[in-house]
């Protein structure tokens, strides 16, 4: 198998811990990954387990509702974004010529940014 036919994992572990030359070399990986692959697995994170989980949980929650739903969803909640495009492919997906439509959806998680009348940090 080549370096392109598997998912690459990303070990944070000797970057979060100020290891000579991490930065760099988790650099190189990420843009190898994104480049080459398009996605990967990041492990030694720092993230516990269970809010992992509890992400994954929501999500598929969040996808198995009705598109009209998960629209409603998006116009209360500033801090979920879908991104349906039903028809065709995502903006950034590049498709050869007579290559069948790949349709995508992608949603964005976060938290909202401070509201600058709530007194909190800016």
């Amino acid at each position: 198998m080549t370096d392109t036919e598997i998912i690459p994992v990303i070990d944070l572990g000797p970057y979060l811990a100020g290891a000579s030359g991490a930065i760099d070399r988790t650099a190189g990986e990420v843009r190898f990954a994104l480049t080459e692959i398009g996605f990967y697995f990041i492990v030694n994170h720092g993230v516990p387990s269970g809010q992992v989980r509890e992400v994954f949980r929501q999500v598929a929650r969040f996808h198995a509702q009705p598109l009209e739903k998960k629209a409603e969803d998006q116009a209360r909640q500033t801090q979920v974004r879908l991104l349906a495009n039903e028809g065709g492919n995502a903006p950034h997906i590049a498709v050869g010529a007579g290559t069948q439509a790949d349709p995508k959806r992608t949603m964005v998680v976060g938290t909202d940014p401070p509201d600058e009348h709530s007194g909190g940090p800016h």
